[in-house]
This record gives structure tokens, sequence and C-alpha cells, in this order.
């Protein structure tokens, strides 16, 4: 079983350009530098409430593979397509993570850090699928989420 459990690890990292790359190309198409922080600026890139609210009310008018519409504004319809097969790839991990199907050391290693940045920079996003579809989007990535942040609050010292 633990066997299996690094084959599953092994394969979901083997996976993860594939099934990423795709998606995080176009997201940044239309949202440049939105995954990379730029410390020095201290700028927090995240999709907003209001652009949550536009991406996931878009409609496909006017809409090709470019990232901005005929009228130049950004080809939100795209990204939220995008956005969802992520959310929906994260999901997967998390899943295999929760109950055991993928090694957890192998999990954290490889997938804690972007999984918690993409975490952040969709929450608003997720809130708005949640609020208009009625349900919680992505639940077990979210749930794994919390565990992890809660784990890394733990984990420091208190200075006071």
């Amino acid at each position: 079983h633990d066997w299996n459990r690094r084959n599953c690890a092994l394969q979901l990292a083997a996976d993860w350009n594939a099934n990423m790359a795709e998606h995080r190309r176009a997201i940044e198409d239309i949202f440049p530098g939105l995954i990379d922080q730029d410390r020095k600026a201290s700028v927090i890139n995240e999709i907003t409430k209001e652009i949550a609210r536009k991406i996931y009310t878009s409609s496909p008018k006017n809409i090709d593979s470019q990232s901005s519409n005929q009228d130049n504004t950004p080809n939100y319809w795209k990204a939220r397509f995008h956005l969802i097969e992520l959310g929906n790839h994260m999901e997967s991990i998390s899943i295999a993570y929760h109950n055991g199907v993928a090694d957890k050391k192998m999990i954290e290693a490889s997938f804690k850090s972007p999984m918690i940045r993409w975490h952040n920079i969709m929450a608003n996003f997720m809130l708005e699928v949640q609020e208009h579809r009625g349900y919680h989007p992505w639940k077990p990535w979210d749930d794994l989420m919390k565990q992890w942040i809660n784990e890394n609050s733990a984990k420091r010292k208190n200075t006071a």
C-alpha cells in the first residue's frame, strides 16, 4: 500500500505541468503577474471580488482565443473556465491527500506552496462560484488549505 501511495503522489507530480501549464498560461495572459509575487513592490496579487464577479457572470459574446475581446476588455469568459479547471485539479490532489490515496509527505513537499498560493489568488472567485451555485466548490481543496495554514500557524513560536 505504501508503494501505491508513493506511486500515486509521483503520478500527480508528473501530471502537474500537463494539467497546470495550459491554465496558468491562459490565466496569466489575461492577468499578467498574477501568480508571481513582487515582494519589493508590496503588491497583493489576487482576483478581487469585483473581478471575480465579472469572471463568473461573463458571457461568450465576441469571444475568440485571444486574451482580450474585440473591445479590448479582458476575456473573462476564457478565464472562467481555466480557473474552474484549475480548481478541479487542486480538488483532485486534495481528495487524494485526505483519503490517503497518495503519500501525504510527498504531496506536501510537492504541492503545498503552489496550492496555498493558488488558493489565495482564487479565494474571491471561489466565493463567487459558491454564491451562484449554492454549494461550496472545491471543498476538499479549501479544507486542506485551512489544515495546512493552521499547521503552519501552530508551528510558529510565540514571540510575545
